[in-house]
């Protein structure tokens, strides 16, 4: 009997990201009125991070890593939004740690899928 393949909720690298989103939408919230365009910049960031990986396990391993690499530069958005996000004072240090955790954590496991060698059968996304 053929196994059937895995959804990407099931990868943790997802999960994460998932987890990323759902934060920055609940802490942007608190400044939406005064910076709405850094608020939404930072949520279609984080949800290009979740939906990316979602789409690299469809297609091949080109455009998997295609996606994936916009995924990277996502994730750099993200990262520097943050950053700024607190040096406005919008956020708090706790709320940006939060957020560098789970930004740290896909970054890690985003990074090997980026580096796979291209002779594999595909990017390693499990």
């Amino acid at each position: 009997m053929p196994v059937a393949a895995r959804s990407h909720r099931d990868l943790h690298v997802w999960q994460r990201a998932d987890d990323l989103a759902q934060l920055v939408y609940r802490l942007t919230w608190k400044f939406m009125q005064a910076d709405p365009g850094l608020v939404q910049r930072m949520r279609a960031a984080a949800i290009s991070v979740a939906a990316g990986i979602a789409a690299s396990q469809r297609g091949g391993r080109a455009q998997a890593r295609r996606t994936l690499q916009a995924v990277s530069i996502a994730l750099a958005e993200l990262g520097y939004c943050m950053h700024f996000a607190r040096r406005s004072g919008f956020i708090g240090d706790l709320d940006l740690r939060k957020m560098t955790s789970l930004e740290e954590d896909v970054s890690h496991h985003l990074e090997p899928l980026l580096n796979a060698d291209s002779g594999q059968r595909r990017p390693g996304l499990t």
